[in-house]
């Protein structure tokens, strides 16, 4: 008797048959092949082969035996040959058996970096392994886990199995563990750490478990002051008020900063400007309105105070309006969010009468527990299993969101959620932290 366990790859195991009736034993398992010839002895023209599995191959001229048993054919099985002569004369007979088991052969499953875009484009890894961003940059990594069965993967950041969160980055397990999004667009608090390792663990049903480690290298970028809240369009007056505009400086130094106003003298007597915080009071009454024409310009502008030029600036338009006009809402995109995380969203309106006061509102027929402030226009949302159950994985949902000023009139747009079902169940017990949303310095942030 002679037993064989066969792998993956496809031998030919050629065997001796040199007596009556021999047999020969094989160990097999579901979905791997197994072949073999039973060779012919001299004077042999061919060889038939009883009780062959529905699924096999046997080439009767050359005796060459083929078969990838399946589930429905684990067991024992039997099967017997024989050996004619060229005018059909029987020669010999022979006989030989298989088990066919339903254990897998142990491959643990592998973790690869499947895509990297940096700012856009392909990124750049240095002979360590390391990915080198600059502060303010965007950096998406997407790894896929192949394995043929179903696995376990986990997450954590900076050698520490606890912290599943690091600010102004986000992270989304979906299909089934097997595929993993960082997000990452690093500030000042990053830089300063100078890097961010991330940790990937992932275990098959075997037990095979496999861990890769990411790291992601942060350059500290002195950026000029940058004003983020720059109007978008013209602002219209329309009654006695006093408007207030105040900047919002994004700058990673914490140095001085020093503004300046430029507008025609004019204007002086309407204006109360503040050169430390660059706040413009802007008053203005009906008695002064000449015409129905009259516009007012101005231009502000930044700079550190070791600095000679100023680094930022931001015009402002103002212009007399008899008749009022809706707000806007600035464009969405698709808000992804994950499962157990309360996270919010910013919505922001632009309203061309500056004495307009804008309330928010937000209607949805199947998201519960969704909620918008009226003032701010901030969406909160936590998004929990019992919300996503009843639909399939990755269910997108639509909410409109109104800006309504105070004369009733209003502007409408159509927000689409993303709610990603699948999350690492250990974050659970984590404490929550709210997803925020990260948008890119070129953008102007209206406030």
């Amino acid at each position: 008797m002679k037993s064989l366990l066969l792998h993956f790859q496809i031998n030919i195991i050629f065997i001796s048959i040199n007596c009556y009736s021999q047999t020969i034993n094989y160990d097999g398992f579901v979905n791997v092949p197994l072949s073999f010839a039973i060779p012919k002895s001299e004077g042999s023209a061919y060889i038939l082969l009883n009780n062959k599995p529905q699924n096999a191959q046997f080439d009767t001229i050359t005796g060459f035996f083929k078969w990838i048993p399946e589930s429905s054919d684990i067991g024992y099985h039997s099967f017997n040959y024989t050996v004619f002569t060229e005018n059909n004369q029987q020669k010999e007979t022979g006989r030989f058996s298989m088990y066919i088991s339903d254990k897998k052969i142990n491959t643990p499953p592998t973790i690869d970096l499947q895509k990297c875009i940096h700012n856009n484009k392909s990124c750049y890894i240095n002979n360590t392994g390391n990915i080198v961003i600059n502060e303010s940059d965007t950096l998406i990594l997407i790894f896929k886990i192949t394995d043929n069965d179903d696995v376990f993967t986990s997450y954590y950041f900076n050698n520490d199995l606890n912290n599943k969160n690091i600010e102004n980055v986000s992270v989304i397990l979906e299909n089934d563990y097997k595929t993993i999004q960082l997000t990452c667009i690093p500030k000042q608090i990053n830089a300063d750490s100078k890097q961010i390792n991330f940790y990937i663990i992932t275990r098959d049903s075997n037990g095979s478990t496999v861990k890769l480690i990411q790291k992601i290298n942060i350059l500290d970028i002195n950026f000029p002051p940058f004003i983020s809240n720059k109007p978008l369009q013209v602002k219209y007056l329309y009654d006695d008020l006093k408007y207030v505009y105040q900047p919002i400086v994004e700058n990673d130094d914490s140095n001085e900063l020093i503004w300046q106003l430029v507008c025609d003298e004019k204007l002086h007597e309407f204006i109360e400007f503040n050169n430390k915080t660059g706040e413009i009071a802007l008053v203005v009454k009906k008695s002064k309105i000449i015409e129905d024409t009259l516009s007012y310009r101005l231009k502000l502008m930044v700079k550190e105070v070791d600095e000679q030029l100023f680094a930022d600036s931001v015009e402002l338009l103002y212009k007399w309006k008899k008749s009022n006009v809706a707000p806007v809402i600035r464009d969405f995109y698709v808000w992804e969010i994950k499962e157990g995380i309360p996270a919010t969203y910013q919505v922001i309106a632009d309203d061309s009468n500056v004495s307009d006061k804008i309330t928010y509102s937000i209607h949805s027929s199947n998201i519960k527990g969704i909620k918008i402030n009226e003032t701010s226009g901030l969406i909160e949302l936590n998004a929990d299993y019992e919300l996503v159950a009843p639909y399939e994985k990755n269910k997108e949902f639509v909410v409109t969101v109104n800006a309504t000023d105070s004369k009733g009139l209003f502007d409408s747009k159509k927000l689409t959620i993303k709610i990603f079902d699948r999350y690492n169940p250990s974050s659970i017990s984590s404490k929550y932290t709210t997803y925020k949303e990260n948008f890119s310095r070129t953008k102007n942030v209206l406030r």
